[in-house]
């Protein structure tokens, strides 16, 4: 009898434990958690590290730079390599950036990228509450020494790029990221080697003094005008702005801006899927040399390793700026005319 009670008292045991240890256990984490936590932490975290960053448009290009970031407020890089890159420095300070490319003894200012991505957060929630966005959980891997968690970040919308993301499993920053286009080539990654997260960092070091002999000069885009559609912007320009019929799966029309260009005016219209982007810019052909459009012709001309497609339509130079495949680009410029 005692030992049939034994027994019993066993069974129960394994029981009550394996309940116990079924409810502890932690629940999988989900992917669309830790891609919200990541872009959540980009305005929360400062920390400064080397990055290794490659760019595949045609002309693959290998670069090495330390990055200092204050959360969303702004940003610093420094090329350390190649050597025709060294010392060129890019400061966006919420307001505008500017780029200091020493060879050419310039400094070329824009407007800022940061202030872009302080809605960034909102609009992939979004996404993610329609179900245009699929996150998914590959693994955990280690980055500059660090844990990870590997996301693939994939449009439910047919074709298009898949981004994997490497995200701090502590502090939820962004360590890598790949893109790789719809037929599997590796459009561009970047990855950091070191990294050191910091608790504030001087504004001294978003400064960006002029060197003595360099010029500064403003990008058009500087003074531009903002509109949410074309036919607000219209009004704006003395030719007919032309808009794509197609656009790329996940993609929406993301806001127009007008702005000054050799004289004529300048229409770029952004497209975005929220996670990466392309803009298509117009202008008046008399806008563009002469030898340059002579050898367009109405075809497309690529500027190799920058992902910028150039094509005539009409009367218009149309040029295409993004991380697109050509066919994708051929679709676009196609359905303008």
């Amino acid at each position: 009898m005692k030992r049939i009670v034994t027994i019993a008292t066993i069974i129960c045991a394994v029981i009550l434990v394996s309940a116990l240890m079924l409810r502890s256990a932690p629940k999988p984490i989900d992917g669309a958690h830790i891609l919200m936590n990541m872009l959540e932490s980009e305005s929360k975290t400062s920390f400064t590290g080397v990055q290794i960053t490659s760019v595949d448009d045609g002309a693959p290009k290998l670069s090495r730079q330390r990055v200092t970031r204050d959360r969303l407020n702004s940003l610093r890089i420094e090329w350390l390599a190649p050597a025709e890159m060294k010392g060129e420095v890019m400061i966006d300070n919420g307001r505008q950036i500017m780029r200091y490319v020493p060879g050419a003894k310039a400094i070329h200012v824009r407007p800022s990228h940061v202030a872009v991505r302080r809605n960034h957060a909102g609009e992939i929630a979004e996404r993610l509450k329609n179900g245009t966005l699929r996150v998914t959980v590959i693994g955990q891997e280690k980055v500059a020494g660090r844990k990870t968690y590997v996301i693939e970040v994939t449009s439910t919308q047919g074709r298009g790029p898949t981004r994997r993301f490497w995200v701090d499993t502590e502090k939820w920053v962004r360590l890598k990221s790949v893109e790789t286009n719809a037929a599997g080539k590796v459009q561009s990654s970047s990855s950091f080697i070191q990294v050191k997260f910091m608790d504030s960092i001087p504004a001294s070091n978003f400064a960006m003094p002029v060197p003595a002999g360099v010029t500064v000069t403003r990008s058009p885009m500087m003074d531009a005008r903002h509109f949410k559609t074309v036919p607000e912007a219209q009004p704006e320009v003395n030719f007919k702005v032309v808009t794509p019929t197609y656009i790329p799966s996940g993609f929406k029309q993301a806001g127009v801006t007008v702005s000054h260009f050799r004289g004529l005016k300048l229409v770029s219209i952004r497209f975005t899927d929220n996670i990466s982007s392309y803009s298509i810019f117009e202008t008046p052909l008399e806008a563009v040399h002469g030898p340059f459009m002579r050898g367009l012709r109405d075809g497309q001309a690529q500027n190799p390793g920058q992902g910028m497609y150039f094509w005539k339509v009409g009367t218009l130079n149309v040029s295409v700026l993004g991380h697109l495949e050509p066919s994708e680009v051929k679709r676009i410029v196609d359905s303008m005319h």
